[in-house]
C-alpha cells in the first residue's frame, strides 16, 4: 500500500464540509450487522434465514457472512465459524472484519488467538473496509496481536482519518503533540486538534488545545478552550476552568465562580477537583490547623 501523505490528507479534510465529514464518521461505526433487525416474529426470521441460506450455499459471500452472524448470535459457534471461513475464503472484507472479532472474543482460549485476530483484521483493512482501517491504527498503537509500532499506527490512523474517523484525527494530533513516532511538532498538533474541533465540535480536542496553550503560557487562549470543552460537560475541562478561576490564570480571579465549576467536576468524580474544592474552602487563621 502507498504511504499516506499527512499534509494532503489534512488539507483535504479541512476543505470537507463539517456535515459531510460527520456523515462519513457516523458511517464508519455503522457496520456491525444484526440480520434479525426489524424481524418481529420467529416465523418471519425463519423465512429470511432460509433465503439467506440458499444464497450462501450458492457461494454468495455476503449471505455467508450474514449466516455466520446469525449462528453467532444464536450461540452456535461451530456453524458460525464454518460460514465465516467460507466468506473469508472468497476475500469478503466485511467477513474478514467480523471474523476477526469472532476470533478475539470466541476463540480467546486458543493459542495465538490475538495474532490470528490481528492478521484477519489486517486483511480487511488492506482491502479498504473502513472499520478495519480504523481498528488497525489502535492495534499497532497498543500492540494488540502485533508488536506496538507508533509509525504504522500513525499511517493507519491517517488512512482512517481520510475516511472520516474522528478518533483517528485526535490520535494523529496526539502523535504530533507527544512525539510518539517522530520529533514533537506542536504546530501540527494544533492543526489536527483544530480540525477535530471545527468539524466535530470535539470536546477532547478542545481540552487538548487548552493544554497546549497553557503549556505555551498563552493563558487567555487556554482558558477559552477549556471553557468551550467545559460547556459540553467534559469533566477534565470543568475542573480546569475551576482551577484557573481559583488561581486567576488567564481570567480574573473569582473564588465563587471557581467553586461552582469545581463542585460540578467533583460531583462527576474528579478527585483533583474534590481536593482543590476542599482547599479553596479551608478556613484561614487559627481554625485552619483543624483541617490539616
Amino acid at each position: 500500500m502507498n504511504k499516506p501523505n499527512p499534509d494532503e490528507i489534512l488539507k483535504k479534510l479541512q476543505a470537507t464540509p463539517a456535515g459531510e465529514l460527520e456523515k462519513m464518521s457516523n458511517k464508519m461505526f455503522d457496520y456491525y450487522r444484526n440480520i434479525a433487525c426489524g424481524i418481529r416474529t420467529k416465523e418471519e426470521r425463519d423465512v429470511l434465514m432460509e433465503e439467506v441460506r440458499l444464497k450462501a450455499e450458492q457461494e454468495d459471500p455476503e449471505a455467508q457472512m450474514k449466516l455466520a452472524v446469525h449462528y453467532e448470535l444464536n450461540c452456535d459457534y461451530a456453524e458460525a465459524e464454518k460460514w465465516y471461513k467460507k466468506a473469508v475464503a472468497l476475500n469478503h472484507a466485511e467477513a474478514q472484519f467480523t471474523y476477526s472479532d469472532f476470533i478475539a472474543v470466541r476463540k480467546y482460549s486458543e493459542p495465538n488467538h490475538k495474532e490470528k485476530a490481528f492478521n484477519m483484521m489486517k486483511l480487511s483493512a488492506e482491502a479498504g473496509f473502513p472499520p478495519a482501517v480504523s481498528n488497525l491504527g489502535s492495534y499497532y498503537s497498543i500492540g494488540k496481536g502485533v508488536s506496538a509500532d507508533s509509525q504504522k499506527a500513525f499511517e493507519w490512523n491517517l488512512r482512517a482519518a481520510e475516511l472520516g474517523d474522528r478518533f483517528a484525527i485526535n490520535s494523529i494530533a496526539a502523535t504530533y503533540n507527544e512525539g510518539r513516532a517522530f520529533t514533537r511538532n506542536i504546530g501540527l498538533a494544533v492543526d489536527w486538534y483544530s480540525l477535530a474541533e471545527a468539524k466535530f465540535n470535539d470536546s477532547s480536542a478542545q481540552y487538548s488545545l487548552g493544554e497546549i496553550y497553557e503549556e505555551l503560557n498563552r493563558l487567555n487562549d487556554a482558558f477559552e478552550w477549556y471553557m468551550k470543552a467545559a460547556k459540553s460537560d467534559y469533566t477534565l475541562a470543568v475542573a480546569k476552568v475551576g482551577e484557573m478561576l481559583a488561581d486567576g490564570k488567564g481570567v480574573f480571579k473569582d473564588p465563587i465562580e471557581a467553586s461552582k465549576w469545581l463542585a460540578k467536576a467533583a460531583e462527576a468524580g474528579n478527585f483533583g477537583a474534590q481536593e482543590r474544592l476542599a482547599r479553596l474552602h479551608k478556613p484561614a487563621g487559627f481554625f485552619s490547623r483543624f483541617f490539616e
